[in-house]
């Protein structure tokens, strides 16, 4: 009686585990083509205050990259920072996903 318990309790810890999400790394890199004029991109959570965001990418000869880690999927904005600052951005928004390729 008390081993079938036991498994049973086992057999629940480990689904339990099994379904919490597991931290995974997003990599997102790219060029920036026809605007020298741009230095910097702001990255922020979809929903988040844009002036709230303390990430700033570099953009040096065109081309960025940032790693951040996710354990949900979530939706996420790149934005000029020189659009920013003149007050007419146009965000990029990506999704983090879980899939890898």
């Amino acid at each position: 009686m008390n081993t079938k318990i036991l498994s049973l309790f086992f057999l629940i810890s480990l689904t339990i585990s099994a379904c919490t999400p597991k931290e995974q790394t997003c990599i997102i890199k790219g060029k920036v083509i026809n605007r020298p004029y741009s230095s910097k991109l702001i990255f922020v959570k979809y929903f988040d205050d844009v002036h709230s965001s303390d990430v700033i990418i570099p953009i040096k000869d065109g081309v960025f990259s940032y790693e951040f880690n996710f354990s949900e999927t979530e939706a996420y904005n790149l934005i000029f920072k020189d659009e920013f600052i003149k007050g007419s951005m146009n965000p990029i928004v990506f999704l983090s996903n879980r899939w890898m390729y």
